[in-house]
């Protein structure tokens, strides 16, 4: 039977910010318009059940069968026993982040997922209809009774979950005040507090994307003494973070907030912090236009270079960071192939300025060639210095270790189609050259699988680059087992 008044939606598989919908007439049929890109992935919500349908190309005529629909609905109550009205309840699908992060659900954590928007009644009743098989955890916050959530619960298809209870807990108030290295209170400084799983590489992968892209139990702006107050706050681990104009960004990592115990005195220092600025050039010409990202503890930086090639990144908090510039125009063109893999990693000192060039060295010597064998479609040849760890002894979502472990890497470059590679020219002398070679799908990314997958490399061999002449390499890879 046609299912008319049905929405459908559809979210472009490799950026799921990309979407289209409409509602089915009454034969059930839908058209969307107007998509940008090459697949959809669609869902179905109607009051007879749900459907999804996965990578759709483009100018397709399909044919969706709904999966009956399923309510799930319980009640919410304070400590005391008593419901609690005009509640917010979300339904949060429970993923492995360790086999399952792909891109849309990276984005959907740091911009908010899951089926959100119940609301309960004067009685603490709530309820979601349409709910998809899977398993998920019904969270509930009030502005003044707390937070609570259930364990983990089990949809299936058709069948109701109900008598669901929610108990709230209620929160603590988190306060303090923000002052800059010589005591004088800073006005208008932005205080967030983000909450942490170590467990969980979205997390820790999430935590270094710009700001304004995670997810936060409160946020609020410190008055004319320099103070803040964030009320209601669950008990957990927290990362806070704090920003102003006019300082650089500070960060606090592994904050416990304690049930029944409010925060009065806290004291956050911002400094000046130091700058970073340089010049990109290749073959003696300045590169404007290429993106410069900088990532450390206090998050990602980013900015542009200018006509000159000029780029300049103010206020950075003191630490250590790696530097690596994006050709995005490029990318655009030709994917992965077209992204600058040249890495510098450098000292921030606050109130001081580093210089950061990134230009061949006086006495670089050409490095390319060719590899032979059944390659995967992303495909990299790294050198790197002797001394430095091995790439499958580092843990992928420990930033730090990677920018550490950055330090020793002198080059790197995607190996195209062909079979062939070219590095930016490097000093002479000896390095490990390393060649790795996976397969990955490129229109849905599974980040989850890529930080956990065998980083041994494909083939390893010590190199010796001299001077005053081209370095060529003709490489075979191993039979795939």
């Amino acid at each position: 039977m046609p299912a008319p008044g049905a929405r459908v939606e559809a979210k472009r598989s490799d950026n799921p910010l990309f979407t289209g919908s409409a509602k089915t007439d009454d034969n059930g049929v839908f058209r969307i318009e107007r998509l940008d890109g090459q697949r959809y992935d669609l869902s179905v919500t109607s009051e007879l059940g749900n459907a999804e349908m996965a990578a759709v190309r483009v100018g397709s005529n399909v044919a969706i069968r709904l999966a009956p629909a399923t309510a799930v609905s319980g009640h919410v109550v304070d400590r005391d026993g008593m419901p609690v009205a005009d509640c917010k309840v979300r339904l949060e699908l429970q993923r492995e982040p360790e086999t399952e992060l792909d891109m849309q659900t990276l984005l959907g954590s740091m911009f908010g997922s899951g089926r959100g928007g119940a609301t309960t009644d004067e009685n603490g009743f709530f309820e979601f209809k349409n709910v998809d098989a899977g398993e998920y955890v019904a969270e509930a916050e009030s502005a003044t009774k707390g937070a609570g959530e259930t364990s983990v619960i089990t949809v299936r298809a058709g069948v109701d979950v109900t008598g669901l209870r929610i108990v709230l807990v209620p929160g603590v108030t988190f306060s303090g005040r923000v002052e800059d290295s010589a005591g004088n209170l800073i006005q208008g400084a932005s205080v967030k507090l983000i909450p942490s799983d170590t467990s969980s590489i979205m997390a820790r992968v999430a935590q270094f994307m710009p700001a304004g892209m995670q997810q936060t139990a409160g946020t609020t702006t410190t008055d004319a003494d320099g103070r803040f107050e964030i009320v209601n706050v669950a008990p957990g681990t927290y990362r806070l973070e704090a920003s102003h104009s006019a300082y650089a960004n500070t960060v606090h990592d592994d904050l416990e907030i304690v049930a029944g115990r409010d925060e009065t005195s806290y004291r956050v220092v911002m400094s000046e912090g130091g700058t970073v600025r340089g010049q990109l050039v290749m073959n003696g010409q300045p590169r404007p236009g290429i993106m410069v990202q900088l990532l450390g503890i206090s998050g990602m930086h980013m900015a542009t270079t200018n006509a000159n090639g000029e780029y300049n990144l103010p206020r950075i908090a003191p630490g250590t960071y790696m530097v690596q510039t994006i050709d995005v125009g490029r990318m655009a063109q030709e994917g992965f192939a077209g992204m600058d893999l040249r890495q510098q990693v450098i000292d921030v000192t606050d109130g001081e300025l580093t210089e950061m060039d990134f230009a061949p060295p006086p006495n670089g010597v050409d490095v390319g060639g060719t590899i032979a064998g059944e390659l995967g479609n992303f495909t990299v040849v790294s050198l790197r210095r002797e001394g430095g760890p091995a790439p499958e002894d580092l843990d992928p979502a420990d930033i730090e270790a990677q920018i550490e472990a950055a330090r020793y890497y002198a080059g790197q470059a995607f190996v195209d189609p062909e079979g062939t590679f070219d590095l930016d020219p490097l000093e002479p002398g000896n390095y490990i050259l390393e060649v790795h070679s996976f397969d990955i799908d490129m229109q849905r990314p599974n980040i989850g699988a890529m930080m956990n997958m065998d980083r041994t490399p494909a083939v390893r061999q010590e190199v010796e680059i001299q001077a005053d002449t081209p370095a060529t390499f003709h490489l075979e890879l191993p039979p795939r087992e």
